[in-house]
């Protein structure tokens, strides 16, 4: 090979050697970038988004239905809520039938044109949506909550006995989901559920969806918040004396299961503990109740958990109850879990048979979702957490003049967030003027709207 040539092939070998080293580091580089973590998740809404409170809902006015609309008695009913048919906007909510079976049929029906107007028919009526057996509202001692699932067109509903036997008193099971069809039956039915280790007297007040990045970062996906807490005769059997949320999913369950559960929230623990503020042995683990505005002489509970606590509040009693109400919100800025807390005031003791109170009350209690997720991650007990609260007192919310134990229908018995409207309706069976009636709040941040 002449000196020429064999500089040629020099060259062109220590090119192919870059090459191929080149080659090399680009192999490693991948290596390492698939190596890598990949980019850390976006921050949780709770980050950006502040809890929600008074200066985010602004009230329109109010709708009245007539107390013999429904296919049953409106004033003893129970459960609200919901739903669009063909683009309008219609309400479902459970009347007593007395002396029938089963006890309660569900009710469809239309707000009037303008606000201060009244309901006077039904758009469809529902007399068996298939309750479990033994929780027909209210003849057979049973509370109830309602919600529609817009995603999916079903109805879901939630039960608790409010006057347990042996028996009853341990069952978890009464949560039932089926679509509503056109002629008044219903199918697709499914349930009944119930949730690991609650009792059903803990789940009756409904329903509510919890936003998919709360429910994928920290309740393994369970998107469904079941609970609500409240009033119950027989304390010990499974009442919480404080709101109760717990996420679940009931998808690919067989019936008659009980879902495995996420607790976001639940102060059961608290219902039977001594009053710890009055003893003096309040720590980091002591049981806790609901806190509340403290206008209230407590004499049911042997003179425990009298208000106001040491931190200027009061506590649930054991007539005090969110009902159907719990509805999780999410603003562009703003969000929480909304209850409305119906509780009794003045003195609390028990009369002839049955609880008597001399006045009531109403509040607007938020739950941040920030302490919800410490409470899904072990961080916060769940009888911690404390909510943002104010006064709810619209036209018409008080008593017709039974002061009587708490019940849901003269109370606000039942509240529905309408994510498309960006309204919140409240509802109460039976206000001051002997008419069942709906108060409406729009979401301040998009501005008055009018009409319906």
């Amino acid at each position: 090979m002449s000196r020429i040539g064999r500089l040629e092939f020099e060259l062109l070998k220590s090119r192919v050697t870059a090459l191929e080293t080149g080659f090399t580091s680009l192999e490693d580089r991948v290596d390492d970038l698939e190596g890598e973590p990949d980019d850390p998740p976006p921050p949780p809404p709770f980050t950006v988004k502040r809890v929600l409170s008074q200066q985010d809902f602004t009230y329109l006015g109010h709708w009245r239905v007539a107390p013999g609309l429904g296919a049953g008695e409106l004033h003893w009913g129970q459960g609200f809520t919901h739903r669009y048919v063909d683009g309008k906007l219609r309400f479902l909510t459970l009347a007593y039938r007395n002396g029938q079976r089963p006890d309660s049929a569900l009710n469809e029906f239309a707000p009037p044109d303008a606000f201060g107007g009244t309901t006077t028919e039904r758009t469809g009526v529902w007399p068996d949506i298939k309750f479990p057996e033994g929780f027909n509202a209210p003849g057979a001692g049973a509370f109830n909550g309602l919600w529609w699932d817009a995603e999916r067109n079903r109805l879901w509903s939630t039960s608790g006995i409010r006057y347990p036997g042996t028996v009853e008193a341990a069952w978890t099971r009464s949560i039932m989901i089926r679509s509503l069809n056109a002629d008044g039956t219903v199918g697709d039915v499914h349930g009944w559920f119930g949730v690991q280790g609650v009792n059903n007297r803990r789940v009756y007040g409904g329903v509510c969806r919890i936003p998919n990045w709360f429910a994928d970062r920290y309740c393994g996906g369970r998107q469904y918040g079941v609970g609500f807490g409240g009033v119950a005769s027989i304390a010990s059997a499974g009442v919480s004396c404080g709101p109760t949320l717990y996420a679940v999913n009931p998808a690919g369950s067989p019936n008659n299961a009980d879902l495995e559960k996420t607790t976001l929230l639940d102060h059961s623990a608290a219902t039977g503990y001594p009053d710890w503020y009055g003893l003096g042995i309040r720590t980091p683990s002591t049981p806790d109740r609901g806190i509340r505005n403290a206008d209230v002489i407590n004499e049911m509970d042997a003179g425990n958990w009298k208000s106001p606590a040491p931190d200027g509040l009061g506590r649930w009693t054991l007539q005090d109850g969110a009902w159907n109400t719990g509805c999780w919100i999410e603003g562009p800025n703003q969000h929480g879990f909304l209850i409305i807390g119906s509780f009794v005031n003045g003195r609390l003791s028990y009369g002839v048979s049955e609880p008597v109170a001399e006045r009531r009350s109403w509040e607007f209690q938020v739950y941040d979702p920030a302490q919800l997720g410490e409470v899904a991650e072990g961080r916060r007990k769940p009888w911690d957490c404390k909510p943002v609260r104010w006064e709810l007192k619209p036209p018409g919310l008080g008593p017709v003049g039974w002061m009587g134990p708490g019940l849901p229908h003269q109370n606000v018995s039942g509240a529905s967030w309408d994510d498309k409207a960006k309204r919140l309706y409240l509802y109460c069976p039976w206000a001051d003027d002997g008419y069942p009636r709906i108060w409406v709040y729009s979401a301040s941040w998009v501005g008055l709207q009018e009409g319906r």
